[in-house]
């Protein structure tokens, strides 16, 4: 039996992907902003809140660059890969400096 309603075509196969590219920029690029943030925020802990601040301002220009790169690779899949890449070792750099500066 074949499932006919799962057959995309050709242009909805492209539309398909692009809305998964913009779902990806936006909460993949929130995610990698606010963690740009806790990363720059936990990297200068005598000046926490300047740092805080700088990070915030950072996070713009990161999320700006991550959007742009998203929709310049030529693959999706490798789009999706990266962000989970990029999200991974922030989360990772987080949680070292976060144990880091509690002892």
């Amino acid at each position: 039996m074949k499932l006919d309603f799962l057959t995309l075509s050709e242009l909805q196969h492209y539309r398909m992907m692009v809305l998964i590219r913009i779902i990806l920029a936006i909460f993949g690029g929130f995610l990698i902003a606010s963690l740009t943030v806790a990363c720059i925020g936990l990297m200068f802990p005598d000046q926490r809140a300047l740092a805080t601040y700088t990070g915030l301002l950072l996070s713009f220009v990161v999320w700006l660059s991550f959007i742009i790169g998203i929709f310049t690779v030529k693959r999706t899949i490798f789009a999706i890969q990266l962000t989970f890449i990029i999200i991974t070792v922030l989360s990772i750099l987080t949680w070292c400096l976060q144990k880091w500066g509690q002892s």
